[in-house]
């Protein structure tokens, strides 16, 4: 009945290793020749068999009561705020004065802003011609540069002038006269020049 009681002392000492992690027993022989198991290395000389268990598998936590309230769902994370749309461009400011300019032939226009024209003509094409340097050798066949002559005027004068040409254009269009393509055209530049710069 011997190997009854080592089996039972196995027992017990596997069944306490395998309560925990993973453990090692021993097989060791008495002093008496006897043979036992323990949890501590053996006496030098002693040692039989080095036996190693395996660890317990976790026990699953026990199933909810069926009655028992469910988790609350996780509340979805609130999106950022879209930023406001861009206000729109405003509209560029019109302008308050007007520029009259006159070139080399005598004929007028306006300007909103002052960048005179320049042109590129003959000496005799000119009324009043430059004053020539003493001894210069131009001939009338010479071409010289020459630049409008520019004066600021109420912009309420310059849109009158748009105005006028404006229903002068219509009155031709009106009656059929001259090349459609052109006045459609010219209606279509003086009606751009009068809304954007007059009020």
């Amino acid at each position: 009945m011997k190997w009854l009681g080592h089996w039972a002392a196995l027992l017990g000492l596997l069944t306490l290793a395998s309560t925990a992690q993973a453990g090692v027993v021993y097989k060791c022989r008495n002093d008496n020749g006897s043979i036992g198991y323990q949890e501590q290395p053996c006496r030098p000389g002693k040692l039989i068999k080095k036996i190693t268990t395996d660890p317990a598998p976790r026990t699953p936590p026990p199933p909810a009561p069926a009655n028992s309230p469910k988790p609350a769902a996780p509340k979805p994370e609130a999106r950022p705020a879209a930023p406001p749309p861009p206000a729109p461009p405003s509209a560029p400011a019109r302008p308050s004065v007007a520029y009259k300019c006159t070139d080399y032939k005598g004929d007028s226009y306006y300007s909103a802003s002052l960048q005179p024209r320049r042109h590129n003509v003959p000496l005799y094409a000119l009324e009043q011609p430059p004053p020539l340097p003493p001894g210069s050798a131009l001939s009338p066949e010479a071409r010289i540069w020459v630049e409008d002559s520019c004066v600021e005027v109420p912009v309420r004068e310059a849109c009158n002038y748009y105005d006028e040409q404006l229903q002068f254009i219509l009155a031709q269009q009106r009656r059929k006269v001259g090349d459609a393509n052109k006045l459609e055209y010219e209606r279509k530049r003086l009606t751009a020049i009068r809304n954007s710069r007059c009020p």
